[in-house]
């Protein structure tokens, strides 16, 4: 799976590399903007989702507290960053960066750094989901101010799927959702399938935890709200409860929760495949590692070593206007000019 992987980022780099030699204006993103959220979860965040639960009197009756008596196993945790690194005359480049956090150890994987324009855009999406992953169909590119993101996640799901190729009777740390919608902007169906299937064929279970979300009861109560007030840990199923407004294309693979996994903590929806052994999954999960606010130490871990840091950025910037001997462009930021210090 590393030679796997390596050819494919390989050719990725070389093809990238060449489209690099077409650059006749480079304008550097602010360091401004490096600071900002570069991995954005698939954790369908401008959904709202109602769960067909009146109150949180009906909440405590769902409501099943968890002991710490699973089995401990090992916890992996996969995530990924990326950042627009500036515009050329003709697209943009982006730097993508993905972390492992295992037991004993975390590898990291870039950063990679890509030119993306409308002139290959398609060929570039149509390897990831045809080459890479061998999806059937026909795929067609987002927009160029969606496809940094697009790549992030496709580089994203190749990681996790290195983690499970190096797991056994583990628990899978995801970032996001197991939800799936029929969008472009979205991680196929078919791929998330078939990545789940991969990981259950060595015996683990993937849990993925979203950071955002909107679970609201049907008295308009948030969910978390209700839930945070339980004293101790505690969970609440929610597959056959949980729908989407404005949404008749989105599916979940796996169970869906609503999780508090520490005391005091911080409640998270969560979805768990396989669904079978959902529950036995949650419990295991809560034997085996720590948390943070509620949150799994190892995915907090991934998220941390998979961040570009700003001299990264800065050093990409520098190195790929130095090596191909890209003319500079410096643009006034408007924002600043105009709106300062509001802007």
């Amino acid at each position: 799976m590393v030679m796997e992987f390596q050819k494919i980022i390989d050719e990725l780099l070389q093809s990238s590399s060449e489209e690099f030699e077409k650059v006749k204006e480079f304008e550097p993103s602010s360091t401004d903007r490096f600071d900002d959220v570069q991995n954005l979860e698939e954790d369908d965040t401008n959904e709202i989702f109602t769960v067909s639960i009146k109150n949180g009197k009906d909440v405590k009756e769902r409501l099943a507290t968890i002991n710490e008596e699973g089995t401990k196993r090992g916890v992996l945790a996969v995530d990924s960053s990326s950042v627009e690194l500036g515009k050329t005359n003709i697209g943009l480049i982006a730097a993508i960066k993905a972390a492992v956090v295992f037991t004993d150890h975390v590898e990291t994987f870039g950063p990679f750094i890509f030119h993306i324009h409308n002139n290959n855009k398609q060929r570039t999406y149509e390897y990831f989901a045809k080459d890479v992953f061998g999806l059937s169909g026909n795929h067609i590119s987002p927009i160029l101010t969606k496809m940094t993101d697009r790549i992030r996640n496709f580089i994203e799901r190749l990681i996790q799927r290195y983690a499970a190729s190096h797991a056994k009777d583990s628990i899978l740390l995801w970032d996001g959702s197991l939800g799936t919608k029929k969008s472009q902007f979205d991680t196929p169906e078919e791929l998330l399938h078939s990545s789940l299937r991969q990981a259950e064929g060595s015996g683990n279970a993937v849990i993925a935890v979203t950071k955002k979300t909107n679970l609201m009861l049907t008295s308009n109560e948030s969910l978390f709200s209700v839930l945070g007030g339980f004293e101790g840990l505690a969970m609440v199923y929610l597959t056959d409860k949980i729908a989407v407004f404005g949404s008749k294309t989105y599916n979940v693979l796996g169970d869906t929760y609503a999780v508090k996994f520490a005391n005091g903590g911080i409640p998270f929806r969560v979805d768990v495949w396989p669904k079978n052994k959902s529950s036995e999954s949650l419990v295991d999960l809560i034997r085996s590692t720590t948390f943070y606010h509620g949150y799994p130490i190892e995915l907090r871990n991934a998220h941390i070593y998979s961040k570009i840091t700003k001299d990264e950025a800065l050093a990409c910037q520098k190195m790929i206007a130095t090596k191909y001997n890209m003319p500079i462009v410096n643009v006034p930021d408007m924002h600043k000019i105009l709106l300062s210090p509001y802007g």
